[in-house]
């Protein structure tokens, strides 16, 4: 699915004004793909891959109870229905930090890619 993305998000690049512009000038086509679309291109992808580490987490519950495997998933399940409430609070909240640190993680990877973010909106 990521390839995908990444396939369609270089054929869009590819098709704007600014690479018809930079291949007129005479780049190349390496250049062309690694110094201009690439750097358009990632930033979308960053976000679908911190947003898939979160579901990541998320899913793990699901697996491990189908699959009967051991880890928080199970835990959280038991805790479930033996009434801890305490516990499934604690993992509710785990699970919440993973997915606001899996975001903020692909944020600054973003801000690190795409310069454009560094700047302020008011400029």
């Amino acid at each position: 699915m990521t390839v995908n993305m990444l396939s369609s998000t270089v054929e869009a690049e590819l098709k704007k004004d600014y690479a018809r512009t930079v291949r007129s000038r005479g780049a190349g086509e390496a250049k062309l793909l690694f110094g201009h679309i690439m750097k358009n291109s990632l930033p979308p992808i960053i976000t679908f891959l911190g947003q898939t580490a979160a579901e990541i987490i998320a899913a793990s519950v699901i697996v491990e109870q189908v699959f009967m495997v051991p880890g928080l998933g199970r835990f959280l399940i038991s805790s479930i229905s033996s009434r801890d409430y305490p516990v499934v609070e604690a993992i509710v909240v785990i699970i919440a930090l993973w997915v606001v640190a899996s975001s903020t993680a692909a944020d600054l990877v973003n801000l690190m890619v795409d310069p454009r973010l560094r700047r302020g909106a008011g400029e």
